[in-house]
């Protein structure tokens, strides 16, 4: 038998590959759900950019049409309306001669502010200014301002920062040519998720998003996790993730193990071995009493496979459980008709015989089988039926099976007679060829017991019913010699030969004279 601590080690590794695909799952998965909602979140951004510009397009719009160009209190207070009536304008100024004139904030400027040079100009004309530092009321601040040439608006980013939400971190830039210029958002991300934009080991989705807008074009985003705010958000994350792991490692263990067991189980093992290796046969001889020529044998199943052997009294019970008993009937027969086939010093009439179970002969499709294999049809031996007393036989339900298998030219015997369900009447009906005598018989005779004292009136029945007899258990020559005096034409055990391999039973066959007369 194998040894059961490398099937644990096995079970082991089989729990560590579970462990490293739930991972794989996991990370592949949660993987897919980071891009998901970064993806999301990139778009939306991109969507508020898009809004942005639609408001300063629309602004710029109003004022060209309003034909505001100067500093007094009526343009003032129009461009004060639009800045109202825009949620991304923070301040409006006016510019003249290249000098800002006035703004929504300060109004007319004492001394008319030399305008800035832009950090980047867009195919439509429109400068934008990053970090503009402007005076607003009182103090100076650095904001981000886009222009006409002939107006400036100061814009606001407080709608796109409302967006914004751990653990993303996010850049805007602008891109024209080659040139990348930063607008707002936290700078460096565009860089990060450019230079890693590879795909994450090399087929996990890369949890970065980059993108720009199908309006305005030079305007894009780029969107990272942030480790730290990451990390602290998916902490109890981590802690389910270590659980789910610790689960599928059990369950894989515990699956491995039912299965090993499953395969050592004897009922799996005696099925799988119906279509592969485990069954073999053995061979015991029959002789004549008297001169003690083999003239056939019994053929004697056993089991052993890649987890030990199992004797017959454990292996023939579940193939009847199991409702595998014609399966098994028919390998054997089949076999072992095929192997002595092929072995010459066999001659032809050698009778085989094999023990068939009662219920085999009330199924009709089974006898059909039996009589239509080629390997008994064509057969140079004589084959003998066998039916095992250990259960009862139904005599109208198997009548005709049993008539069709002799007029096929099979022999029927009642195996262990006188130990099971058989009856006189049933030797009458069945009409059997021949009887034979359970070793339980033969072992007492020398103690003179009762059951041995029975016997002769087996043998009294078999001659009534013309029926040739074997008695099996045969050991010692006192027996044989009995048993001979009691009129058994046929003997059976140990003292002739013990189950053997067809090979061993030919040569002894070989061994005797080499005429085969087993009369009924």
């Amino acid at each position: 038998m194998r040894s059961r601590t490398p099937q644990k080690w096995y079970s082991f590794g089989v729990a560590i590959i579970g462990v490293i695909i739930a991972i794989n799952l996991l990370a592949f998965s949660h993987l897919f759900y980071l891009k998901k909602n970064l993806i999301e979140f990139g778009e939306h951004l991109l969507y508020e950019l898009d809004v942005v510009g639609n408001e300063v397009e629309d602004v710029f719009s109003k004022i060209e049409n309003r034909g505001i160009n100067q500093c007094t209190d009526k343009d003032l207070l129009m461009m004060r309306q639009l800045e109202f009536l825009s949620s991304s304008v923070r301040n409006i100024g006016l510019i003249k001669d290249g000098q800002l004139a006035c703004t929504t904030g300060l109004g007319r400027l004492k001394e008319p502010t030399t305008w800035a040079t832009p950090t980047y100009t867009d195919r439509n004309g429109l400068e934008y200014f990053v970090d503009l530092p402007i005076r607003l009321f009182e103090g100076h601040y650095k904001a981000l301002a886009v222009s006409n040439g002939k107006h400036a608006l100061v814009l606001s980013i407080e709608r796109i920062e409302n967006v914004s939400r751990p653990p993303y971190v996010w850049e805007h830039v602008f891109e024209f040519e080659g040139s990348v210029q930063y607008a707002t958002g936290t700078k460096g991300i565009y860089e990060q998720v450019n230079i890693n934009s590879s795909k994450l080991l090399g087929y996990l989705p890369d949890p970065r998003f980059y993108g720009c807008s199908k309006k305005y074009i030079y305007h894009c985003v780029a969107v990272a996790y942030d480790r730290e705010a990451f990390a602290l958000i998916n902490l109890p994350l981590y802690g389910v993730a270590i659980t789910f792991c610790l689960a599928v490692a059990i369950a894989c263990f515990t699956m491995h193990q039912n299965r090993i067991r499953r395969l050592h189980s004897n009922g799996f093992r005696i099925k799988h071995a119906l279509k592969h290796e485990g069954y073999y046969w053995l061979a015991q001889p029959i002789v004549r009493t008297g001169g003690n020529q083999v003239v056939g044998c019994e053929i004697l199943g056993r089991f052993e496979d890649q987890y030990g052997p199992l004797p017959p009294f454990k292996f023939i019970p579940l193939l009847k459980e199991q409702g595998l008993n014609w399966q098994y009937t028919e390998k054997m027969i089949c076999s072992v008709i095929e192997d002595m086939e092929a072995i010459p010093d066999l001659p032809e009439g050698f009778r085989v015989s094999f023990n068939i179970f009662p219920r085999d002969f009330k199924d009709d499709e089974s006898i059909n089988r039996l009589l239509a294999c080629s390997c008994v049809q064509n057969t140079r031996f004589t084959i003998v039926l066998e039916i095992v007393e250990d259960e009862s036989l139904e005599l109208a339900e198997v009548q005709n099976n049993l008539r069709r298998l002799r007029n096929a030219g099979f022999i029927i015997a009642i195996d262990d007679f006188g130990t099971g369900f058989s009856n006189l009447r049933m030797l009458k009906e069945v009409q059997c060829d021949i009887l034979k005598i359970d070793r339980s018989f033969v072992m007492e005779m020398e103690e003179k017991s009762i059951r041995s004292t029975l016997i002769p009136h087996i043998m009294e029945i078999a001659t009534q019913l013309d029926m040739n007899t074997v008695a099996e258990g045969v050991e010692k020559h006192e027996q044989a010699e009995q048993l001979a005096e009691l009129g058994v034409s046929h003997l059976q055990g140990y003292l002739f030969g013990k189950p053997m391999k067809l090979t061993d039973l030919a040569r002894q066959v070989q061994e005797n004279e080499p005429a085969v007369e087993y009369v009924i």
